[in-house]
């Protein structure tokens, strides 16, 4: 699955502004294929070691998810834009997360160093920067099952719709809190509806597809996301 290709598209479609759930902070193990393989001829290779043991196989180095667009973007030379946005409200950057939580994913390897003298072949950093130059040259096809999986419908317009509710809900008088809070609204409507089509289209059954909006707020945004929602709302009003 080339979570790189999230950003990678966004790159080759000159889409400068980025939103991050909780700034891009949550913390994801993975494995460039290099090192899961070195790992693997470690254990093949020690046979009195590895024998009857189970080990987690990921990089050592685990790089936050700002670090991992900021990394593919200085690859392929682009600048972003971050938009630092709460969980809650950035349905459109949930693909990044690929978990119905921002809460932190990471592997323990420390019995891996201990018992094969696992250490990275390749560091985490120049590992997506190679990946991220591949997949500009070898794009996969535009809707095609790599996407499918990604499950990211690349609705810009929808992107643009939500950032500009949420600085003008940061921002703005009570009038166009209003608006901002039904432009956000109807955005989280449209990105759930659009992944649910995505499901539909692979034949998921079973639950394989996350269902956001029967997941609980993470602790660290559902603060932010009641003040932006009280904010929006203004002062009640009520007939005299």
């Amino acid at each position: 699955m080339p979570r790189e290709w999230l950003f990678v598209r966004r790159v080759r479609d000159g889409r400068k502004r980025l939103v991050l759930p909780d700034g891009g902070l949550t913390l994801h193990s993975y494995g460039y294929v290099e090192n899961v393989a070195h790992a693997l001829l470690l254990a093949v290779d020690q046979p009195e070691a590895s024998c009857g043991n189970i080990y987690n196989v990921a990089d050592e180095q685990v790089l936050s998810l700002r670090q991992v667009a900021e990394i593919i973007g200085e690859a392929l030379g682009h600048q972003w834009d971050i938009i630092n946005m709460p969980y809650e409200l950035a349905p459109c950057a949930r693909p990044f997360v690929m978990q119905p939580l921002s809460t932190h994913r990471v592997q323990d390897v420390s019995r891996l160093r201990a018992d094969l003298g696992y250490r990275d072949k390749v560091p985490p950093a120049q590992a997506l920067a190679l990946t991220a130059r591949w997949l500009l040259a070898h794009p996969p096809a535009p809707g095609g099952a790599e996407e499918m999986v990604l499950q990211d419908p690349f609705d810009y317009a929808a992107e643009d719709r939500l950032i500009d509710a949420w600085a003008s809900a940061g921002r703005g008088p009570a009038a166009g809190d209003f608006r901002a809070r039904a432009a956000i609204q109807h955005v989280v409507q449209r990105a759930g509806r659009a992944r649910a089509q995505q499901g539909r289209l692979r034949g998921l059954s079973r639950g394989e597809t996350w269902d956001h909006s029967r997941v609980l707020p993470s602790s660290k945004s559902s603060a932010w996301a009641g003040a932006v929602r009280r904010h929006a709302a203004g002062p009640t009003w009520a007939p005299p």
